[in-house]
């Protein structure tokens, strides 16, 4: 009997042992599997329906209406919320819910701060958020002179290798494109912003690629849109969203600055972060390989927020290390803290299940880099919130090895282990909502999943 359970016990897999890890760690934390409303929630899907919200398209955002959703579902008085973070808030969906949560219950002194390392996508929300301080008529005369001008001038390329692909960029559109862009530039603020982000908008229809997960595919038979009829469609949108936006937000005071959300440091000098927070709401870049400088590169270039390589280099760098595209420098802080032993437990344990493969060490780096990253955010985070503070992170887990042997691939549960770190750190974790399990070319586990991490400060 002790010998056959002794070889059951050698024959497991790495992976199988993994996942019996994962359990045991599971049963010491609430977990909500039942509310399947959530699974539409941590997607952009619906979004559309509402003003400025559409005026670009992030694939990686969730639902205008995730925010009063958790407010309401987890009892917090909505009066007791005065100040609300996004360490991480792309192109300002939190930030938009949080004007729009104004508007509906008459908070006249709500104030929503995020950050954002992007500069595109910082660009971005905070365009979307100052929806107010622009005039429909000027932007209706400035759009309809920017589409009338045909004069041909010969435009200087950004050195970005990937715009001087004929099957990315007819020369003569992108030569217009580029001209518009210039215009734009000559139109002072604050309309200059949306007709800007309106050109941002159409740049990838326009275009021989499309975003595909982690990178830009070109696809041959893709059907380019026209540049002419594309600007003209965003930009009457966004000025017709202008006359709408009142009846759902409130223009209450939010802000997306450029910065490093895992310290909250701000690259704006006018502007200092206080830290009485009542609430974090955010989520993370995950650990799916993605990075989002080249996601969004086209963006980036085009609307001249990048001009050389060196930048480019320098802003890759710069981003939260959820993947392994470049070689990050900064050292792991983790493997420090003796009260993380769970953590580092468990992370061994992964790294174990890893096949043995050129690419362990690879991946054994960027998962230690990444949960650091969200080891040093939740720190901050624990610091900058009132105590009783509450913070909702909304975090997707992952797979990780060949994609030809699904039998070696493994899951990495990354909201387990962050749950893990924020107990460590002294967060109350009052509960992982599941939101949506998902499915992975024929791979199917319980802890491929998108989930909610609901926490707060003792």
């Amino acid at each position: 009997m002790s010998w056959m359970g002794k070889r059951d016990n050698h024959m497991r897999s790495p992976i199988n042992k993994l996942v019996e890890h994962y359990s045991r760690i599971e049963k010491q934390f609430k977990l909500n599997k039942n509310n399947k409303s959530y699974a539409n929630l941590v997607t952009s899907n619906g979004d559309q329906q509402f003003p400025i919200q559409r005026w670009f398209h992030l694939k990686e955002a969730f639902s205008l209406e995730l925010l009063e959703t958790l407010i309401t579902d987890w009892d917090i008085p909505i009066e007791s919320i005065n100040r609300i973070i996004d360490p991480f808030c792309g192109v300002g969906t939190s930030l938009l819910a949080a004007q729009k949560l104004a508007r509906k219950h008459h908070l006249n002194d709500l104030e929503a701060i995020g950050i954002e390392r992007n500069p595109f996508l910082q660009f971005a929300g905070e365009t979307k958020l100052q929806w107010h301080h622009y005039n429909p008529t000027k932007l209706l005369s400035q759009a309809s002179c920017l589409l009338k001008n045909n004069k041909k001038v010969s435009q200087n390329i950004p050195p970005l290798s990937t715009l001087h692909r004929k099957d990315v960029y007819d020369p003569d559109v992108l030569n217009r494109a580029l001209t518009i862009r210039e215009a734009i530039k000559s139109i002072s603020l604050p309309e200059q912003a949306p007709l800007l982000l309106g050109f941002a908008s159409v740049l990838e229809a326009i275009s021989g690629v499309r975003k595909d997960g982690r990178a830009l595919r070109i696809n041959p038979k893709k059907q380019r849109m026209d540049l002419q009829v594309s600007l003209s469609n965003a930009w009457n949108n966004i000025i017709y969203d202008i006359s709408l936006a009142p009846q759902y937000f409130s223009p209450d005071q939010a802000n997306s600055f450029l910065g490093d959300g895992r310290t909250m440091t701000l690259e704006c000098s006018k502007f200092h972060l206080q830290k009485d927070f009542d609430l974090i709401f955010y989520s993370p870049p995950y650990l799916n390989n993605i990075d989002y400088t080249e996601v969004y590169k086209i963006e980036l270039w085009m609307c001249g927020f990048i001009e050389t390589p060196e930048e480019f280099r320098d802003l890759r760098h710069k981003t939260f290390r959820s993947h392994p595209s470049v070689r990050f420098t900064d050292p792991v802080t983790i493997t420090e803290n003796d009260a993380l032993h769970d953590v580092l437990t468990l992370l061994d344990a992964i790294i174990e299940a890893l096949p043995r493969d050129h690419y362990l060490k690879t991946r054994a780096r960027f998962f230690m880099e990444y949960f650091d990253d969200m080891y040093i955010s939740l720190k901050k985070q624990l610091d900058v919130l009132v105590p009783g503070g509450w913070i909702f992170c909304i975090v997707g887990n992952s797979l990780h090895g060949p994609r030809d042997d699904h039998a070696k691939r493994v899951p990495v549960a990354s909201d387990l282990i962050i749950a893990l770190i924020a107990r460590s750190l002294g967060f109350d974790v009052k509960a992982i909502q599941i939101a949506r399990y998902l499915t992975r070319r024929s791979v199917h586990s319980e802890y491929l999943r998108e989930s909610i991490l609901i926490m707060r400060k003792q």
